[in-house]
């Protein structure tokens, strides 16, 4: 059950349309259909469609792999099957499918015996069965169009992170061990007034990962985002370079007002003798 707190956040579904905020940011990507497709055998049908980023769609696969067994499919433009493929939206992708499975295996396969992302390029024919047939009750087709709008929601969470770390970060922090690029090509000598701080001082914690396992651990939108926010209040309490206002344009909803102006004393920064 949602907390106190997360049922005041109210959620009007961005995510769910086509965003003018992304064609900004892939400008060779707007006029282009939907190439990346996230399948899930569990359901038998393609789950979300992406035209942007292959990479931040297989980002998004990762985090849902807490929910489905996904496996992300990239629809090459040469292939025999290519004049077969019909144009698939995020409106109409629950109705199509495909005949050979066998990448799925991948995805429910490993020494771990957990669930796992892949990608593949997609080599085979799409068909329409129709809706599936095990989520035709209303109770069922409810629980799939909210697994359908979290993992929507994840995609466009997914961006938002990647887009604004990458624009708004001096000293970038994605990297896979958070500060190998920080610690290794700097050796230590970058101004730490644009690091991310925290309550207890210079941050050591990567606000994509956090972000990430919150998508993984949450069951809907409204627990994720108040994590979320939490994060970016107790991870990254200034924001001299907009990243987190950034964020939450980009996921199409207003940066939260308790966030608007969090930040530290000034007094409380570590900062060169030159800083403004």
């Amino acid at each position: 059950m949602p907390t106190e707190q997360q049922s005041k956040i109210k959620v009007t579904n961005p995510w769910e349309e086509d965003s003018n905020i992304l064609d900004h940011y892939y400008p060779s990507c707007t006029d282009k259909k939907n190439n990346y497709i996230l399948f899930s055998a569990a359901i038998d049908r393609f789950l979300i469609v992406e035209k942007y980023n292959p990479f931040i769609l297989l980002e998004t696969a990762h985090v849902l792999s807490s929910k489905i067994a996904p496996v992300v499919y990239v629809l090459p433009k040469e292939g025999i099957w290519k004049e077969c493929w019909p144009v698939i939206d995020n409106k109409n992708c629950l109705l199509f499918s495909i005949p050979h499975k066998k990448n799925s295996v991948k995805a429910t396969s490993g020494i771990d015996a957990r669930q796992h992302a892949v990608i593949e390029i997609l080599n085979t024919k799409i068909y329409k069965p129709g809706w599936p047939t095990h989520f035709l009750q209303n109770k069922e087709k409810t629980i799939l169009l909210k697994l359908q709008e979290y993992s929507l929601f994840c995609l466009r969470v997914m961006h938002a992170i990647n887009l604004s770390l990458s624009f708004n970060d001096m000293y970038e922090e994605k990297d896979i061990n958070e500060r190998y690029y920080l610690e290794n090509f700097f050796h230590g000598s970058y101004d730490n007034r644009f690091r991310p701080f925290s309550k207890d001082g210079l941050n050591k914690k990567s606000i994509l990962i956090l972000i990430k396992k919150i998508l993984y651990d949450s069951f809907s939108i409204e627990e994720a985002l108040s994590a979320i926010i939490e994060a970016w209040k107790q991870q990254s309490v200034e924001d001299l370079t907009d990243r987190r206002k950034d964020f939450f344009n980009i996921i199409g909803i207003k940066q939260p007002k308790e966030l608007e102006n969090f930040t530290l004393p000034l007094e409380k920064h570590i900062r060169p003798d030159w800083a403004f």
